[in-house]
């Protein structure tokens, strides 16, 4: 990805219009906007972890911000931002402020392979901040389909939807936005699409996508030839080829164990050519035991 102009977080955020009437206004509207920009950069996905993380640094924030008053906003105020703000416009402004911030030489984010390999990791996910609903206007939950760059931690992108079921076509609206040249972009089953397959493709990039269900001759295909090869050698011929790897964790009164077979040749599946860049495929088998 390459480089961008740096511009201030103020500057990114100056565009989005205030719409709250003249009268009464407590706050600035770029303070208001700031403030709940840097909560929601933080990794705060609802209201409520917005306002936590708020009141829980406002020494800093009047250090930083210096507000009228020597005031942080209340949850009430922060809920009256978030029903009325424009967030298409909220979320473009944030997207060019963390777009400036990205490393020119790591790209999107860095995932390590086993060979020492890099891949430019870039997580696409649906959240629903329920607290942003308002029933009184008739507002629903605020869902947004987010880019996460996986070694900048920063949020690249994102784009608003009324439910998830709209994710399917909100992911290549998102993805138009965003260089992901050599990137490897990674989503939950819902964007297991050929259209989105098809996007990535096309902008080149690779994707590392969750094969569930909702593609169900694929999923039930692949499945059942992946247990019959994993029939054919030992974990341990496995491990040795790459081909096989487990963890086990212990933590809060239960273990564990994460196992994961690679199968790196598809040529026996028939439909192979309606993937584009299809190269393989993994099955991932999780065992939780507890022990207290």
């Amino acid at each position: 990805m390459s480089k961008m102009n740096y511009i201030t977080l103020a500057e990114a955020l100056s565009q989005v219009e205030d719409p709250r009437d003249a009268r009464g206004k407590r706050f600035e509207w770029l303070f208001l906007l700031v403030v709940i920009g840097a909560a929601l950069m933080s990794g705060k996905k609802t209201l409520l972890d917005i306002n936590s993380w708020v009141q829980g640094h406002e020494d800093e924030l009047k250090t930083a911000l210096q507000p009228k008053k020597g005031r942080i906003p209340s949850f009430a105020t922060l809920r009256r931002v978030v029903c009325d703000v424009t967030i298409a416009t909220l979320e473009e402004a944030l997207s060019k402020f963390q777009a400036g911030l990205i490393d020119e030489s790591g790209g999107a984010g860095t995932l390590l392979t086993h060979d020492g390999g890099e891949l430019h990791g870039l997580a696409v996910d649906g959240k629903t901040a329920r607290g942003a609903q308002d029933r009184a206007r008739g507002r629903r939950p605020l869902h947004r389909v987010s880019a996460w760059a996986c070694r900048n931690r920063l949020v690249l992108g994102q784009e608003a939807t009324e439910e998830k079921s709209n994710e399917i076509t909100a992911i290549p609206e998102l993805l138009d936005d965003l260089d992901i040249k050599g990137s490897t972009v990674t989503i939950d089953a819902i964007g297991t699409q050929k259209t989105i397959v098809s996007k990535i493709q096309a902008k080149e990039g690779d994707y590392i996508l969750a094969l569930k269900g909702n593609q169900g001759g694929m999923f039930e295909e692949i499945r059942e030839n992946s247990l019959l090869l994993m029939k054919e050698k030992s974990k341990k011929e496995l491990k040795a080829l790459g081909l096989f790897h487990e963890t086990m964790d212990k933590d809060h009164g239960r273990i564990e164990k994460r196992s994961c077979w690679l199968f790196p040749d598809l040529s026996w599946y028939e439909n192979s050519q309606d993937w584009p860049g299809l190269h393989g495929a993994a099955l991932i088998r999780s065992e939780r035991t507890e022990t207290g």
